[in-house]
C-alpha cells in the first residue's frame, strides 16, 4: 500500500492538483465521517460541505478499480480523502499512535491527497461488520 501511494505521488509531480473524485467516478459513494460526529473523535472536523478530493493520478487509479468492479456488482465507498494538516493535528492530539494515525510533523498521505479510506460495497455485507472493521484501531486496520 505504501509503495503504491508513493508511486501515485511521484507520478503526480510537484504541481499536481486535487480533483473532486465524484467528477471522475460518478457513482462513488462518499461518506465523509469527519464532516459529522460519527467518527472516533465524536467531533466534526470538516465542514458539512466537505468533498472527497484526491490527486488526479490517485483519482484515475481509483476509477480503474471502480470500472473493474462495477460489472461484478460492486461499487466503491470512501470515508476520508484529502485531509488538511489542521485535522491531522487534531487526530494526533487525541490518538497519538503511529501506524494508526500519522504524526503531523511528518504529515500523512491523506494530507497529500494520495490516500483514502475505502470500502467495496456489496449489498449482502452487514453494515455493522463493515463499520467495526473500518473504524477500529486494531491490527486489522494497521497500515503495515
Amino acid at each position: 500500500m505504501l509503495a503504491a501511494t508513493l508511486m501515485v505521488m511521484l507520478a503526480a509531480g510537484p504541481k499536481a492538483q486535487l480533483v473532486e473524485v465524484r467528477s471522475v467516478i460518478a457513482d462513488l459513494v462518499v461518506d465523509m465521517r469527519y464532516a459529522t460526529e460519527n467518527n472516533f473523535l465524536k467531533t466534526r472536523l470538516y465542514p458539512e460541505s466537505a468533498r472527497c478530493l484526491l490527486l488526479d493520478t490517485a483519482a484515475q487509479k481509483l476509477k480503474a478499480v471502480a470500472d473493474a468492479l462495477k460489472p461484478q456488482g460492486f461499487r466503491l465507498k470512501v470515508y476520508d480523502c484529502y485531509r488538511p494538516l489542521s485535522v491531522q493535528k487534531a487526530l494526533w492530539k487525541r490518538f497519538p499512535k503511529p501506524g494508526y494515525v500519522a504524526d503531523p510533523k511528518y504529515g500523512s498521505h491523506h494530507n497529500r491527497g494520495a490516500l483514502y479510506r475505502l470500502l467495496v460495497v456489496w449489498e449482502r455485507l452487514s453494515k455493522r461488520l463493515v463499520h467495526s472493521l473500518l473504524f477500529s484501531f486494531s491490527i486489522a486496520t494497521h497500515h503495515s
